[in-house]
């Protein structure tokens, strides 16, 4: 019995030693993901794009790289979409917008703008020329082919306006009052409770 009490104190020991390694391997991996994304927004600001401050972009795809005519506001969030400033179609079919070569069409180029404080979720595709307002939503899988308002959820293929920002948060509170389990880390305050 006394070796199999040192062998679970050493197991316990081994354990917590991985755990505490495994712990730091995953902050630090938070900690690359933050540099790469602030290292790949530099990139596309470089290429002439320009993002503002206090963005989110992840694995975003840029038309043309971060070539493209594309602006994005402050506090905005991107992620996995793709937003698109040009239109080579036009060139397969319009004699002349055809180079000599697949590489030298001619593509439409307009500017397409995210406004401050807007949210592009999971494979929304926002064609080029199109301006998001400012605090709007373009919900996950959205097509936005015409331009959104301010303070919109826009959803859908084509997308269209949904609610607005005002409905949506008010949504969410109440969704907060009764189901708190739906919002991990969620501390709720008490009517009772004035702190």
């Amino acid at each position: 019995m006394k070796y199999l009490n040192i062998i679970c104190k050493r197991l316990t020991a081994l354990l917590s030693a991985v755990l505490r390694r495994f712990l730091r391997l995953v902050s630090s991996a938070e900690e690359d993901d933050a540099s790469i994304m602030q290292q790949r927004i530099e990139l596309y600001r470089g290429r002439g794009m320009k993002i503002g401050e206090n963005c989110y972009i992840s694995d975003v795809t840029f038309g043309q790289d971060g070539k493209d005519p594309i602006i994005v506001g402050n506090n905005c969030v991107l992620t996995k979409c793709i937003i698109l400033g040009h239109d080579a179609s036009p060139a397969l079919y319009i004699r002349e917008l055809q180079g000599k070569g697949l590489f030298d069409r001619i593509s439409i180029s307009r500017t397409t703008e995210i406004k401050d404080d807007c949210f592009v979720g999971v494979n929304a595709i926002i064609m080029g020329g199109v301006t998001v307002g400012p605090r709007s939503i373009v919900g996950a899988g959205s097509v936005v082919t015409r331009d959104v308002p301010s303070g919109v959820v826009v959803t859908g293929n084509p997308a269209r306006v949904i609610c607005t920002i005002e409905a949506y948060i008010e949504k969410h509170r109440r969704q907060m009052q009764g189901h708190p389990e739906w919002y991990p880390g969620l501390k709720l305050k008490h009517p009772d409770n004035h702190a």
